[in-house]
Parts: C-alpha cells; structure tokens; sequence
C-alpha cells in the first residue's frame, strides 16, 4: 500500500516565501493534467475504473493510518512511470491518534441505528465495508453471533472545525465551518468520481463563493439519464436522500 504514496528525500526552506519538498519523480504528470490530454478530456471506461479504484485504495489505507486527508482532488494524484499512481500533498491533512481496531457491538449502538442487537450483529457481519452499501459476504473465520465484534478501520472520532480544502472538493459541513471527520474525504471521493465520469465537477460556480453555495444548496443533477450507481450510492448515503 506504500507504494500510493511518494517517498520524501528532503524538505529546505527557500526563505523568504518557499518551503521545499523533494519526492520521488513522478513522470506521468497529474491526474487533471493527465485528463486534459484525452480525446474530449474523457479517459476510457477502463482507465476510470482503474483510477478509481487506486484512489480507494490510497485512501482507505490514509485513513487506517489515522489521517484525513481533506485535499483529495486530481491535481494531488500523481502518475508514475508504470502508470500507477501516488497521492501526495498532504499539508492540509489532519493526522489522528486513531488506529485499526475490533470493537464489540453493543446494545446501545444497536439502538443508535435503530436495530435490534442481533439485526445489527447481522448487519456488521455481512456489511464491514467504510461504504456501507458493497456488502461483503463473511469470510468462515468471521465473526459469528455468539462473537460480535466489527473491525474498524476509519478515524472515525476524529473532528475539526478548520476552513480547509479546495473549493468544488470540500463537504457541506466545511462550507458551512461545522465539525467535520473523515467523512468529508469520502464526500470528495464522490466529486472526483464525478469528474472522471463527466468531465467536470457538479457544483463549480462563476466563483468561490457561488461554488461553496451550491454545494450547500444546489442538488446534484447529471448530465446523462443514468447516473454512475457508486456516485448515486455515495451521494445517498452522505446526505439520506435518494435521488430521482
């Protein structure tokens, strides 16, 4: 899994505006950059779910790390030479004492999400996906009922308050300065999908402020009659709205 994240040679200060960083080379450029050399700046449905699937993951193993990485966009996903790819930029990250760790399921989060225990014990052992809506079958070493426990890999105590991100990538709760986790870098997942799938992310405005008002206000609509099931399934699951 290191292997999505470039390796840092050296860090110097080139006073008295610059603070350098040398990692290793990647040559393929950018993602965005790489997306405006395709024929009508689409990739092929291959490269999509190829890209796609290398940013989960990147991110899914940051996050197991104990880091949100809150700046998830195409111009921080770097190609190598192998085609592969690095995420990288992480000076907005925000770094958690959280670490992979079994928990029991106890009544009470049972009754949070509104199941009985054992609805809940069943529901965890089929479903132990961060998107709840790929459900896994069981390995037979799993857990059974008479042993619930669910593994849990997400920094999922950690909250800021901090303004930070790249404008059409940031979550509702940024724009609006609430508490945020590290579910925001799952919101940003779905735009950057968007982006690979249309060409262009759904709430960009004339400007910033336009922007941040319509990731907050605006519904997200596609340009085509049937919508990517993933971005449908991720948008459903962060807001509890379906879409038409």
């Amino acid at each position: 899994m290191k292997t999505f994240f470039p390796t840092l040679y050296v860090d110097f200060d080139a006073s008295p505006h610059y603070s350098c960083v040398v990692i290793e080379y990647c040559s393929g450029g950018d993602l965005h950059t790489l997306r405006h050399r395709q024929p009508c700046q689409r990739f092929s449905i291959a490269a999509k779910r190829f890209y796609a699937a290398e940013v989960l993951l990147a991110l899914e193993y940051l996050h197991m790390l104990g880091i949100v990485c809150r700046d998830l966009k195409p111009e921080n996903i770097l190609i190598r030479s192998d085609g592969h790819i690095m995420s990288s930029d992480f000076d907005l990250s925000l770094e958690s004492a959280s670490s992979p760790t079994l928990e029991p399921i106890t009544t009470s989060i049972a009754a949070d999400k509104g199941h009985s225990a054992a609805e809940n014990d069943e529901r965890f052992l089929i479903d132990p996906s961060c998107l709840p809506f790929l459900t896994r079958r069981p390995l037979p070493h799993m857990a059974t009922k008479a042993d619930p426990w669910r593994f849990v890999a997400e920094p999922v105590d950690t909250r800021s308050c901090s303004f930070v991100g790249t404008h059409e990538y940031v979550a509702p709760e940024v724009t609006a300065g609430q508490p945020h986790g590290c579910v925001v870098d799952w919101w940003a997942y779905g735009i950057l999908l968007y982006e690979l799938l249309y060409g262009r992310t759904p709430f960009a405005g004339l400007t910033n402020l336009q922007t941040l008002h319509n990731i907050v206000r605006q519904p997200l609509s596609f340009p085509t009659a049937d919508p990517s099931p993933l971005v449908r399934h991720l948008h459903e699951e962060r807001t509890g709205t379906e879409l038409g």
